[in-house]
């Protein structure tokens, strides 16, 4: 089970250019925190490394707990209740809260004025002070490890601070410079050429390689390395389909060798000219045959021509032996009684003679089931005499 814990948490942003209300009061912008890595020093002074994802920094619910947030000049000793918020109050964000590229910007109103002579005299970062859920499974973002991940983001206070490490900070056991991930150089210029603090860049690292860009840089940077990754990613997908399909076509060039193969075996045993004259041939006597036993009309609607050999040859048994029973006898047994009516048909035996051969016939298969030595050993004599009805 993932742990979780709520801890507070403290992170250095920096103040924009500010410009006087008709109060007195000092009216700026400030990117009050990002997504990314940050890194906190522990009371053991350890170094723990916690990720605010995207959806964690952008969510709405947390993008609205930094609307009129109180502003305090340093952080308090404590987060800010309505107890003491009073004693410690110097302004409050307005309800103007954005997203701006990975960073968190919000408009702040300073209406204290020690605190407005401290901005005026170079006092421009800011530091949100908030509560998290901590899941501490550790994992890696953008190639770099880290320790958990900060969840449900709730601000208490933004507060204006100056460089260092002393104060409220060192109260809340953090260390506010280890955890910060975005720098102002004060010795950049902007484009009106005026020396500032609004000049922001972020550390970003490209194959291994820390450099410090500005934040539309490294965002430029991180869509370019996204654009590379996923046309990676889809060019191995696409390499996956090819090496399937190389698979399927190998499966079916080995199908078709296969068919090929079996081909080349059926028209080995393909019958030779002579054996298709001889089996046309004896075709043509058996159906001549038929029409002499069952008569040309009988034959007719019968369509002989359409049936097979050994059906022609029951038809013929069937007229000459009306009360043989045929069921059950096997194709070698029809062929063994239609050897006997060839036969007997080609040497002109009497009808007596005919019955008499049928009794002989029936009495071996009621002897023996149609299959024994006596009745193969009369059919096998029969059988040089089974082409007699040939003509």
């Amino acid at each position: 089970m993932k742990e979780k814990v709520r801890v507070s948490r403290i992170d250095i942003g920096r103040l924009d250019e500010a410009e006087r209300t008709p109060q007195g009061y000092l009216k700026t912008s400030a990117y009050a925190t990002r997504i990314g890595i940050f890194k906190y020093q522990m009371p053991d002074g350890s170094i723990f490394k916690e990720l605010r994802p995207p959806e964690e920094v952008f969510d709405q619910r947390s993008l609205n707990s930094l609307r009129e947030v109180v502003v305090t000049n340093d952080h308090p000793p404590a987060m800010l209740t309505s107890e003491n918020t009073k004693k410690y109050q110097s302004g409050f964000t307005s309800d103007s809260i954005e997203p701006v590229h990975d960073f968190v910007r919000c408009r702040v109103t300073i209406t204290d004025q020690e605190t407005i002579d401290d901005v005026e005299n170079g006092k421009r970062e800011t530091s949100c002070g908030y509560f998290c859920e901590l899941d501490k499974t550790p994992g890696q973002w953008g190639g770099d490890p880290y320790d958990a991940v900060q969840r449900n983001i709730t601000y208490n206070h933004l507060a204006i601070v100056g460089k260092g490490r002393a104060g409220p900070l060192n109260r809340l056991h953090m260390d506010a410079e280890t955890g910060v991930m975005i720098k102002f150089d004060s010795n950049k210029r902007n484009e009106t050429g005026e020396s500032g603090g609004n000049i922001m860049s972020v550390k970003h690292k490209i194959d291994g390689i820390e450099y410090e860009v500005s934040p539309e840089v490294a965002k430029a940077v991180r869509d370019e390395q996204k654009a590379f990754a996923d046309t990676k990613e889809k060019l191995d997908a696409s390499n996956k389909s090819a090496d399937e399909l190389k698979g399927k076509v190998d499966a079916l060039e080995a199908e078709l060798k296969k068919k090929d193969s079996e081909i080349e075996k059926l028209k080995a045993q393909k019958p030779s000219r002579n054996d298709m004259i001889k089996i046309a041939k004896d075709r043509i006597q058996l159906e001549s045959f038929a029409t002499k036993i069952l008569g040309e009309e009988e034959a007719g609607k019968a369509k002989i021509d359409s049936l097979e050999d050994i059906n022609i040859k029951k038809m013929i048994v069937s007229k000459v032996y009306p009360e043989m029973k045929l069921d059950g006898l096997s194709n070698d047994h029809i062929a063994g009684c239609f050897s006997v009516i060839s036969t007997s048909q080609s040497e002109g035996k009497t009808d007596g003679a005919g019955k008499l051969e049928k009794e002989l016939m029936d009495n071996a298969g009621k002897a023996t089931g149609g299959g024994s030595d006596v009745e193969k050993a009369r059919l096998e004599s029969q059988k040089q005499d089974s082409e007699a009805w040939k003509v």
